[in-house]
């Protein structure tokens, strides 16, 4: 700019395509411009032009005026990256050619910066996804680690520990995991192109999956990889088994908003014969529940403006009665459970307390405030862990608080998840805000544990012999996490007989071996003083 006025000052090489967007690199050596197709690159000079070109499936989109697809260099403008979609792009700028692609991150990728600073030679990436990664260039072309994930959200995830298999259910396909190991076994879908998967639920044993998928009720036979049973079931919402998983109960839903009607049957497992069937209406749905002795199946409905309990034979599904839901301080329920080892109790969860009701006498027990629903094997101990924060061990038979584990603090309102692991010796809090699991035992409090996860936390399930946590996380990956209780005198054998602690020795394959050459083989030695001597500049002789 001359005078107030810009003038021409140089005119770089003729470009035909549509340019989205210019930048300067950080150095202020080159002229970037992103096109449809990739990237060009003049230097400020003018000596010099490079053409970076994209896959052909990949393109660069403008996201609005001006702004499109960013491209950084490295240090020594050696590299240049660009992060599009969920993948980071890597080229050698002086031989043009695309180095590597990595998957950076689960969700799009929102915008890339250079860190090229001192000794620093990195970039900074930022996603939809929530995260921040700095990625150092000078360690970008070593050996990958491949960590297996589902590309859409797990939605739910269930665990047999007797296989030691993970299930997971995204909405494409249903997905089967060794958590011991972490590894994708494989996946499953009886639609190869537009699986709707809803629900997956596999038994202890871990040989069959109960799943739905695009309106239809599938047995997988998990040793076949094959569907053992099939039928036509619309509108699923629930899927479940019995204690000694010899029956399963399908819910579907239908009807009107505010007017829903349930139609519950039970079917044996694994033939897939009918047992019983029955409906009933409901506003809000409620899980459908077994009582603990299996005498009766409880639903949660409505009728005549009024919230009522039905109470169907588990033999024959009529109806014997139904009880009107009326105590004082009724609130919305959102969640109903079944009392171990007492038959014919139920509780009523809602917003402020348990709700314990009798429904062999047809009768209101009592209200245990703060309960959320959560309980030991043996019924004597529940969980109150609100989402404005902190968490107490509660006394069901009295509703006293036994123990506290966290103190309330006002935090905000998040999701939490409060639960005992199946042997009942730890209790487990997620927090959505901080995104933390802490890990406590039950016995003294004491808080042994605190893992961030590393996206959102879809599903918790513990294994049988309460020592694995398996996570469904919202990025697609499932994560196992091992209980190591320092004061557990098991700990340390249990960790050393992890697979993890046993990586197996790569086997040896012929042709791949790097030949050194001999010690003894002194021309090499010549050889490379001779090469040094051409780069080392001269030294003056002294006078």
């Amino acid at each position: 700019m001359v005078d107030g006025n810009w003038e021409k000052k140089m005119i770089y090489e003729h470009n035909k395509e549509n340019i989205l967007m210019l930048s300067l690199s950080v150095n202020e050596q080159w002229c970037i411009g992103t096109t449809t197709h990739g990237f060009r690159l003049w230097s400020v000079d003018g000596r010099q032009t490079k053409k970076l070109c994209l896959p052909n499936t990949v393109r660069n989109v403008c996201k609005k005026h001006g702004v499109s697809s960013c491209l950084v260099l490295s240090a020594q403008d050696k590299y240049a990256v660009a992060g599009i979609r969920k993948e980071l792009y890597i080229w050698n700028v002086e031989t043009e050619d695309l180095s590597k692609v990595l998957y950076a991150h689960f969700q799009r990728i929102v915008d890339i910066r250079s860190l090229v600073v001192g000794r620093e030679n990195a970039v900074i990436t930022s996603s939809i996804d929530r995260s921040i990664k700095v990625w150092d260039l000078n360690y970008i072309f070593e050996e990958d680690h491949h960590i297996d994930k589902h590309e859409l959200t797990i939605e739910s995830i269930s665990v047999s520990t007797a296989a030691q298999i993970a299930v997971t259910s995204t909405r494409g396909c249903i997905g089967v995991w060794n958590y011991m190991t972490g590894k994708l076994k494989y996946t499953l879908a009886n639609h190869d192109m537009g699986a709707i998967v809803t629900h997956a639920l596999v038994n202890e044993a871990g040989d069959t999956i109960i799943a739905a998928e695009s309106g239809e009720l599938l047995f997988w036979d998990l040793n076949s990889k094959s569907v053992a049973f099939s039928e036509e079931c619309k509108g699923i919402v629930q899927i479940s088994f019995n204690k000694k998983q010899t029956k399963c109960m399908i819910v579907q839903s239908s009807g009107p908003m505010g007017c829903h009607k349930g139609y519950v049957q039970t079917k044996m497992f694994p033939s897939g014969q009918k047992d019983i069937e029955f409906e009933f209406t409901y506003r809000k749905y409620v899980d459908v529940l077994w009582t603990s002795d299996e005498s009766y199946i409880v639903c949660y409905g409505f009728e005549k403006m009024k919230n009522h309990l039905y109470i169907h034979s588990n033999k024959s599904g009529k109806l014997l009665h139904k009880i009107l839901v009326k105590y004082d301080g009724f609130k919305e329920v959102n969640n109903m459970v079944v009392l171990p080892e007492k038959a014919g109790i139920v509780a009523l969860i809602d917003a402020e307390k348990g709700n314990i009701m009798d429904v062999v006498n047809k009768k209101f027990v009592k209200s245990i405030m703060g309960w959320g629903g959560n309980y030991t094997k043996d019924g004597k101990y529940g969980l109150c862990a609100p989402p404005s924060g902190g968490m107490d061990i509660l006394d069901l038979r009295s509703g006293a608080i036994v123990r506290t584990l966290i103190p309330k603090i006002s935090e905000g309102i998040f999701d939490v998840i409060a639960t005992f692991n199946q042997t009942n010796e730890y209790v487990l809090y997620y927090h959505s805000g901080r995104k933390t699991i802490r890990a406590f035992r039950r016995k003294d409090g004491v808080q042994i544990a605190n893992y961030r996860v590393q996206a959102d936390l879809k599903g918790l399930k513990t294994s049988s012999d309460g020592k694995s946590i398996v996570l469904g996380m919202g990025d697609g990956s499932m994560t196992t996490l091992t209980i190591a209780d320092p004061n557990s005198p098991d700990t340390k054998a249990y960790l050393n007989s992890l697979p993890s602690r046993h990586v197996p020795k790569a086997p040896h394959v012929y042709g791949q071996v790097r030949e050194y050459p001999s010690p003894y083989n002194y021309p090499i030695y010549t050889d490379y003083l001779k090469a040094l001597r051409t780069v080392v500049p001269k030294s003056k002789k002294r006078r």
